[in-house]
């Protein structure tokens, strides 16, 4: 559906970001006003990088040129633009390289798609693509790697632009299905690095932030020397990941000055993942209890509560009735009443007492079982 402002569309890709939601609203239509936005976002995060969090000082403007040429993808008209964009990248330098992500059906039905990343490299006598998939439906692994000759990649350009505007959502892994028939080996090499599994249905943001993380370590450490069952971080620092959202957080502010929205968002990040760290991952009746408090926290603001909603509805300010357990974590217990949105500190109570009742019940929530995942099969 429709955003129905610019400040909801950077809080949409802020919120899947952050895992705080599923993708409801985000449409295969939007992906060329929303992909730009999110690789405008990382760029000014590495311009913003005093302390070399993301990438030494000497390597920034080299990975900027690298996001902006991902972000131009959006823009070019004829597959040729993407082809001469590979042929004036430079041979073998891992800063030197195009982000893009890749839609394709898992299943035979169009509700089951999913979006991963591509980067591509050139090297002297081909091109290396590393596809990065943190729900592994190429194999065991995050991080597989393609080799493609030269006169190969011409023809693959078709193929990569035509699945931007036209995903072939018939056939399972599509695209990729493509990129081995143009590869030297016909097949994907694993490589050994672990990510932590997508908590959300987010792989629109998710795995493109995945697959710029692992641009930024080739940049650092040679992502082809450096295997063991490696963990991809965005920085070796502590708590790497919360610093990172941290600096979207800061990037969004400075855009949106006067809204508290994205300080709202951070908080309800942060909480959750203080309870989360402090017991065990959230199970999925768990999510549903946040998510139905997310919707209490924005009542005051009904564009935003509409971004958490499972199903979108064209009624904005329709708030849902909440559930039994919600009304005894949040109501007041004199009056009955919520609270309204509008200050941390509600949403920080708010959130103690989730964590309290997350204790009570905990040994009854942990009964239900993840289903297998679909693995690739040529």
């Amino acid at each position: 559906m429709p955003y129905e402002t610019e400040l909801q569309r950077h809080l949409d890709i802020f919120a899947l970001s952050l895992s705080l939601k599923k993708n409801n609203r985000w449409s295969p239509e939007d992906d060329k006003v929303n992909y730009p936005l999110l690789f405008s976002i990382y760029i000014k995060m590495i311009q913003q990088d005093e302390q070399e969090f993301f990438v030494r000082k000497q390597d920034k403007l080299k990975m900027i040129q690298s996001l902006n040429r991902s972000k131009d993808f959006y823009s070019f008209t004829r597959h040729t633009q993407l082809f001469h964009t590979l042929k004036r990248m430079i041979s073998n330098d891992p800063r030197d390289f195009i982000l893009l992500p890749l839609s394709y059906s898992i299943k035979k039905n169009k509700k089951s798609g999913h979006v991963s990343g591509a980067l591509i490299y050139k090297e002297t006598k081909n091109y290396r693509i590393i596809l990065v998939d943190k729900r592994k439906h190429l194999s065991n692994s995050s991080v597989n790697m393609v080799k493609i000759p030269s006169e190969k990649m011409a023809p693959l350009c078709k193929e990569l632009f035509a699945q931007r505007d036209h995903p072939k959502l018939e056939t399972c892994y599509d695209i990729l299905y493509r990129i081995i028939d143009h590869s030297s080996s016909n097949s994907f090499s694993s490589l050994d690095y672990t990510m932590h599994e997508q908590k959300e249905g987010n792989c629109v943001v998710k795995e493109i932030e995945a697959t710029a993380k692992t641009a930024l370590l080739h940049c650092r450490h040679n992502l082809l020397a450096s295997q063991g069952k490696k963990k991809l971080k965005w920085s070796d620092v502590p708590e790497s990941t919360l610093e990172m959202q941290k600096r979207f957080l800061t990037v969004i502010k400075s855009k949106y000055i006067k809204s508290p929205l994205p300080d709202y968002f951070f908080e309800i990040y942060k909480l959750r993942k203080r309870a989360n760290d402090e017991h065990s991952p959230l199970t999925t009746t768990e999510k549903k209890r946040i998510h139905e408090i997310y919707k209490k926290i924005f009542a005051d603001h009904p564009e935003i509560q509409e971004i958490f909603k499972e199903t979108p509805s064209s009624n904005l300010s329709k708030v849902e009735k909440p559930i039994q357990l919600n009304k005894a974590i949040i109501a007041d217990p004199k009056t009955g009443k919520y609270p309204k949105a509008g200050n941390t500190k509600n949403m920080i109570n708010i959130f103690e007492k989730i964590t309290d009742e997350k204790n009570r019940i905990a040994n009854g929530l942990r009964t239900e079982k993840r289903t297998p995942k679909d693995e690739f099969i040529r």
